[in-house]
């Protein structure tokens, strides 16, 4: 109780600490080097592992698995360790041949949920996103949060809907929507002990350092109440 309490807690706070990020992250200059990044968020140039990004290729990007991954930094926050990087990736509709578009992002990886937990994707509404992974739709796994007006800012899908539905407690959909007023228009996946989260950006963000670390942070709250939610509502599972 004390550890939900805690958490319910660490929510608010965020309220106050990320009112500081825009909406729709604003570019003024070229960003520093990517050690100076690494260095504002207190992590350093590189992946986790080598081995990592080849261990998390199919959800490195947000629709493909195909996709450019560059610049990542990887470090701690908030208990949790983190991976922070650039990813770019084409989608060709078939309704117009010929036609290409290019998508760059912010991606970020909180390592250390709980590896059992059920794959979860939660889409804003506002991101223009597409409820595909490598071509393929999931349009079938959707279902709701029980909440009317919650569920007309996210869409929510996964495979094991009766599971993953008791994740999105009161305290994840606060965090959720301090998100959606800061940061924008997120599109986040859990799986395979990983929470990953995009936001669509044509240039580097991550040199707003404050406003990202605490974008870090809340990434991480939430992480860690969709681990307290599943060890709540399943104890004998996770």
């Amino acid at each position: 109780m004390l550890v939900i309490v805690g958490i319910v807690l660490a929510a608010f706070i965020l309220i106050a600490v990320l009112s500081s990020i825009d909406k729709k992250p604003s570019i003024g200059q070229a960003n520093p080097k990517d050690s100076a990044i690494a260095a504002a968020v207190g992590g350093q140039i590189g992946w986790p592992t080598p081995q990592w990004p080849d261990q998390h290729k199919a959800n490195l990007g947000p629709e493909a698995d195909n996709g450019r991954h560059t610049n990542p930094i990887h470090g701690t926050v908030s208990g949790f360790h983190f991976v922070s990087y650039r990813t770019q990736w084409t989608f060709h509709p078939s309704s117009s041949p010929g036609v290409i578009f290019t998508y760059d992002a912010d991606a970020v990886g909180i390592i250390g949920i709980s590896q059992n937990l059920p794959d979860l994707e939660i889409i804003s509404a506002h991101g223009d996103w597409r409820a595909t992974l490598s071509g393929r739709s999931f349009d079938d796994r959707k279902f709701t949060s029980g909440d009317a007006d919650f569920d007309t800012k996210w869409s929510f899908y996964s495979g094991d809907a009766g599971h993953a539905k008791p994740l999105l407690t009161a305290q994840a959909k606060e965090v959720l929507t301090i998100l959606d007023q800061t940061v924008g228009a997120l599109r986040i996946r859990v799986h395979g002990g990983v929470l990953h989260a995009w936001f669509k950006a044509k240039e580097d963000v991550r040199s707003q350092d404050q406003p990202y670390l605490r974008y870090l942070q809340a990434l991480s709250v939430l992480a860690r109440i969709l681990n307290a939610a599943a060890h709540e509502h399943q104890p004998n599972r996770y």
